[in-house]
């Protein structure tokens, strides 16, 4: 192969610095939506087993 079709390698990492407060405010939205969304996915699977238990008795009856 030409070095012309062979990818380039990437650079390595350098070195980041961050905000500490930024990163926290990021973990504080993460972990805020996340619990949203699991009470969204709890809701709906709470709501299909009681739809499964009316549909069983009417039809025991």
């Amino acid at each position: 192969m030409s070095d012309e079709t062979m990818p380039t390698a990437k650079p390595p990492a350098g070195e980041y610095r961050f905000s500490l407060r930024e990163m926290l405010h990021e973990v504080k939205v993460e972990r805020r939506d996340s619990q949203f969304g699991r009470q969204l996915v709890d809701a709906t699977e709470i709501d299909k087993m009681f739809s499964k238990s009316k549909r069983k008795k009417k039809k025991a009856r």
